[in-house]
């Protein structure tokens, strides 16, 4: 989808912003080891350490995850296609911006479209410095890339990649409070909602 020449773009991450990928995670862990964890107890972005398994069961995970299968069955974020909805008519360009590998692209995109969530361009970033296959393709953004480009304001569930946009593109971020992002240093850009409400709320009256 190409952005209307002039509009305004916001920047939204995927993950546990619109999606609720988390729990599929925890929901593959005590299927494929046994292991149960609460979501409270998600309380860093290493899943090797929050999970206390081994990196190569970490990759097994995420193999998981990221399959058509499992994408297409994670629910929506409580309010997120109605607020999209609600940004989209308030003339911004909406920018999904995913640390998702490359090739779950179609799943992702299929995803959106069961769950009407409106979006004029998706953007695969290597927020992570993750390696392998659909991290380094051609068409997978760097991080660094992203300061290239023009946003009015942010939504994201990662207090790095959030510290990171506010540092570099001084914009005002949205941080949805998150188990695993509790914890570090913010900054006077980066507000922390609950929920997809709080932000539209906030937006109400900065608009």
């Amino acid at each position: 989808m190409m952005t209307e020449e002039g509009k305004k773009s916001v920047y939204v991450d995927f993950d546990d912003v619109l999606c609720s990928t988390a729990q599929s995670l925890i929901d593959i862990l005590f299927q494929q080891y046994g292991k149960k964890l609460s979501y409270e107890n998600l309380t860093c972005f290493d899943l090797s350490k929050c999970m206390n398994i081994t990196n190569e069961n970490v990759e097994k995970i995420l193999d998981i995850a990221h399959s058509d299968e499992k994408i297409i069955q994670n629910d929506p974020v409580k309010k997120a296609s109605e607020a999209l909805s609600m940004i989209s008519e308030m003339g911004y360009a909406i920018d999904i911006v995913t640390g998702r590998p490359l090739f779950t692209k179609p799943a992702s995109e299929k995803w959106l479209s069961t769950y009407c969530v409106p979006y004029d361009n998706i953007y695969f970033v290597n927020k992570y410095s993750r390696q392998g296959d659909g991290y380094e393709d051609g068409d997978t953004l760097a991080l660094e890339d992203i300061k290239k480009m023009r946003f009015s304001f942010a939504v994201e569930d990662s207090l790095e990649t959030a510290v990171f946009i506010s540092n570099h593109m001084n914009i005002p971020v949205f941080l949805l409070d998150r188990p695993w992002n509790k914890n570090g240093d913010s900054d006077a850009n980066i507000k922390r909602c609950r929920g997809w409400g709080e932000i539209m709320e906030a937006l109400s009256t900065t608009s």
